[in-house]
Order: C-alpha cells, then structure tokens, then sequence
C-alpha cells in the first residue's frame, strides 16, 4: 500500500518529529530532507545526522527521495 506523502510528513509532526529541511554534509554535498526526534536534534548537528543517515542506508535499507 502506497502512503500519500502528505499523510506521512502530517505523522512525522504529529509525533513531534523535526523538519532540518534540505541537509548536506562535508563528505555529502547533495543536500536531501531530513527528518529528527527532538533529542537527536540537541545532540547532533545537521551534518552529523545526515552522515548517519548516509551510513545507515546499507544493503536492505532504502532512503526515500522526494
């Protein structure tokens, strides 16, 4: 079942989750839309959370693009 974009980032909010909008790091220069718990947001910088989504994403796991 496909989940209309809108449905989702109304989610995201809703769970109190933090839009860091169009991300780029030293070794990643694409910027790519982020999403964050609040305690992820205190704890790390935009660079370094889009690092560890970047390594994160291995065989099996997908990013989604928009």
């Amino acid at each position: 079942m496909k989940i209309p974009q809108a449905a989702l980032l109304h989610g995201l909010k809703e769970a109190g989750w933090i839009d860091l909008g169009a991300v780029k790091s030293a070794e990643f220069q694409t910027k790519k839309n982020l999403w964050a718990r609040p305690d992820m947001v205190k704890s790390y910088n935009k660079s370094d959370l889009r690092r560890m989504v970047e390594h994160a994403a291995g065989p099996g796991l997908t990013i989604v693009k928009s």
